[in-house]
């Protein structure tokens, strides 16, 4: 028997006790990283899911988490004229914090269009909202307050009616909540606001020449949406 041997044989239980510790030890640094993961991939589900290939906001801004910061108006037709743009779809967001039944939830209001785009990717049970009074929940989150199809809720004094389910949209650090467009512009008053553009590029286009012509237009940055993503995600690492 070698000398190492029976040095780690001498004392058998605190050999147990440190092959013990280094396999918690593995293991938490497993769990952690999975949790980490979880959590990015979470964050950037919107971005993911969304239309489009470039992403185009005010200029400064280069994370889509919890900016705050409004398009100069005109933005959109200014984007949309451009040669090699094939869609544009307009979305207005808003962190905001819901109280349901005494509990306190932290969301992402998403303001779209359905006709347009950049709403809920999938849905577990209803539909999409038809008027400005209806909103589409996540289906955790809904779950975890006690919410149904056509039950009511409460935002900044306005109540919606929940026409949809949505499946994918429970995230760290807000949960997203999809309305029209038109209704988030009202219950933010904030009259034909948007925070950022979803561009499609045409089908054979330059893509890198269109975020050049993009980014030269006054007061806007444009952006590939997984550099955006990529941002958030290395945002989200730092806290």
């Amino acid at each position: 028997m070698s000398l190492a041997r029976r040095n780690l044989l001498h004392e058998p239980t605190r050999l147990a006790l440190s092959v013990t510790a280094m396999a918690l030890a593995v293991a938490l640094i497993l769990i952690l990283g999975g949790f980490l993961r979880g959590l990015t991939l979470r964050s950037t589900a919107y971005l993911d899911h969304a239309p489009g290939s470039i992403v185009v906001t005010q200029e400064g801004v280069t994370n889509f988490a919890g900016t705050t910061a409004l398009l100069p108006p005109g933005a959109e037709t200014l984007v949309r004229v451009q040669r090699g743009v094939s869609r544009v779809v307009p979305v207005l967001m808003q962190n905001i914090v819901v109280e349901i039944d005494g509990r306190t939830e932290a969301a992402a209001l998403v303001g779209y269009d359905p006709a347009r785009g950049g709403g809920p990717w999938k849905l577990s049970a209803g539909r999409e909202p038809r008027d400005d009074g209806e909103i589409v929940v996540d289906r955790v989150m809904a779950r975890r307050v006690g919410l149904g199809i056509g039950d009511t809720l409460s935002l900044l004094d306005t109540t919606f009616t929940v026409s949809g389910l949505s499946d994918d949209t429970a995230s760290w650090p807000a949960t997203l909540m999809f309305v029209r467009k038109s209704a988030a512009e009202a219950l933010l008053q904030m009259p034909n606001a948007t925070r950022l553009l979803l561009v499609t590029p045409e089908d054979g286009s330059d893509v890198a020449e269109l975020e050049r012509r993009l980014n030269e237009l006054p007061g806007l940055d444009a952006l590939p949406k997984r550099t955006l993503a990529a941002n958030d995600v290395a945002l989200l690492t730092d806290i």
